[in-house]
């Protein structure tokens, strides 16, 4: 029998605690693994089998009623660390009522439930890369990124970064670009492909936040031929997690009368400004075809249908394009979500489309865009068999 604050608690009562809470203390926010030392990583009992309604009707939450009845209840019990244990029966006993108690255990096992049944077969690949954006580097967190891809995937115990660390360089000089290029392609083909390829994950989860043209490039890198889950940073809530479209805000296309000047390509999703901008630069000298929003912003990706969507409709307009000009190039500008840029390179098929031509607005430029990148059919999007060769 194992002691509780008061009363015993079966062991086969204790088994299935620890089974169900994971090893972890339940109180919420904590998580705390309590088969090991934090320090040492020696392996250690610091647990606690805490009541709910005590097993004395005089002890925290006790009742003449419950106490006696639920003594060795496996809802009745919760697995605690030393701290929460004395928090929710001492030092903040007033705010610890049994309800919200039962509703912490609840949520956590139900989280441990979840995890476990994810299929072996589901493990990913985490994949992040934050380049420059501005003066702004992007922080993008381990914890961030697992709780995104569950359940559909669980991830590797690795998180490859792909990022250029600690880069001195910002977007408003060219040797950015020229680097932080050099830098996708030496990472994605050195360190991602080769593991992705050992057929140990069901896909590469990517989560990126970086100067657009870098990420249609990175999907270019990362193109249709692998299978990777791309994911939206959210701004509300603050998460990468998937969200629900509620408002089922769809993409839409604007095509031009005549299709046989210059092809511009304009993505006006996060913001509209950009449409009327380059407008104005080209005036009639140009077939501009604009991809937007019923609801343009810069958290209107929402779900993983809507990216979806979008891919369908960047690929029906490039098509649109290859079939209406013989120019061999399309002048790219942007405004849209992050995983958008990178479904766009995804998307690009190097033998059937267009070079792209990416620029990007910096304000240190002043008013105009700059051309950044080009993505042609002389950049290898498949990694050549002897680039790891020594």
């Amino acid at each position: 029998m194992a002691k509780g604050r008061q009363g015993n608690v079966s062991q086969l009562t204790v088994c299935k605690l620890w089974a169900k809470a994971g090893g972890r203390c339940e109180y919420e926010g904590c998580n705390k693994l309590l088969y090991k030392d934090d320090l040492t990583s020696e392996d250690i009992n610091r647990s606690l089998v805490a009541h709910i309604v005590a097993a004395s009707p005089n002890g925290p939450r006790g009742s003449e009623a419950d106490s006696g009845r639920l003594v060795d209840n496996i809802d009745n019990v919760m697995l605690l660390c030393h701290e929460h244990h004395r928090l929710i029966d001492h030092e903040g006993l007033n705010d610890h009522p049994a309800e919200r108690l039962r509703a912490m255990k609840k949520k956590h096992e139900d989280r441990i439930r979840m995890l476990t049944e994810i299929d072996v077969e589901k493990k990913c690949l985490p994949v992040m890369y934050a380049a420059n954006i501005g003066m702004v580097t992007p922080r993008i967190t381990r914890s961030e990124l697992s709780n995104a891809v569950v359940p559909d995937n669980y991830p590797d115990e690795r998180t490859i970064e792909i990022s250029y660390k600690n880069s001195s360089t910002y977007d408003n000089e060219s040797l950015f670009w020229q680097m932080e290029v050099k830098q996708l392609k030496d990472k994605v083909y050195q360190d991602v492909l080769p593991r992705f390829k050992d057929g140990k994950y069901d896909c590469i989860s990517l989560f990126a936040l970086a100067p657009q043209p870098l990420l249609v490039k990175l999907g270019t890198l990362l193109n249709d031929v692998y299978k990777v889950k791309v994911y939206q940073k959210h701004r509300e809530p603050d998460t990468w997690t998937w969200q629900v479209d509620n408002e089922q805000n769809h993409f839409c296309i604007e095509t031009p009368t005549d299709k046989t000047k210059t092809p511009v390509l304009v993505f006006a999703i996060s913001a509209d400004a950009i449409t009327s901008r380059v407008k104005q630069k080209y005036g009639e000298t140009a077939s501009i075809w604009v991809i937007s929003a019923n609801k343009v912003g810069n958290d209107m990706l929402r779900s993983k249908d809507q990216l979806a969507e979008f891919r369908t409709i960047v690929r029906k307009t490039l098509d649109e394009i290859n079939s209406a000009t013989a120019e061999s190039s399309i002048k790219v500008y942007m405004a849209m979500p992050a995983a958008c840029a990178v479904e766009l390179g995804r998307v690009w098929m190097p033998k059937a489309d267009k070079s792209l031509v990416l620029y990007d607005k910096n304000n240190s430029f002043g008013e105009d865009d700059v051309e950044t990148i080009t993505i042609n059919h002389c950049c290898p999007v498949k990694v050549p068999d002897d680039y790891y060769k020594v």
